[in-house]
């Protein structure tokens, strides 16, 4: 499963690299991955229960993997938490997010994105998404982030 994960986070960082590459502004870079978090690439289309129950399934076992191989799972986030703290950085230098490390604020935008999301995969499991529900959750997440993050 540790592979799965890692090539899985791979090819997400590098999604939303490629995505958010055209975007000048740091918070719409931040914006558009914590956005893309939230979705999940299957839910740029119509949600189907299956889905629903395979995020469910991957939610479970990245929660199992944080509990008994949590250096080997940490390993295996880095692509996606360094592609945050490299918009951090940018936003940090463009005066639009707070100083702090952007490593460490990457981290905890990443934790609370990624447990809201697994919450909500769990709760979600045996129906058909939402897809207003979830776009409505994005947006809630964002401004949350972007609230936390924001220079003063």
């Amino acid at each position: 499963m540790m592979a799965v994960f890692e090539h899985t986070v791979r090819l997400a960082a590098n999604h939303y690299r490629e995505q958010v590459a055209s975007l000048a502004e740091p918070m719409a870079r931040l914006e558009l991955i914590v956005t893309c978090i939230v979705l999940g690439q299957s839910t740029l289309k119509e949600g189907t229960g299956s889905a629903s129950r395979r995020g469910a399934a991957m939610s479970r076992e990245h929660l199992r993997l944080a509990q008994s191989r949590p250096d080997d799972l940490q390993a295996a986030l880095d692509p996606l938490i360094a592609l945050i703290a490299e918009q951090l950085f940018h936003g940090m230098k463009a005066g639009s997010v707070r100083e702090c490390a952007p490593q460490r604020l990457a981290v905890l935008v990443y934790n609370l994105v990624a447990t809201t999301v697994h919450t909500e995969l769990l709760a979600q499991e045996a129906t058909r998404r939402d897809r207003a529900r979830r776009l409505q959750l994005a947006a809630d997440l964002w401004e949350f982030c972007r609230r936390a993050i924001a220079a003063p």
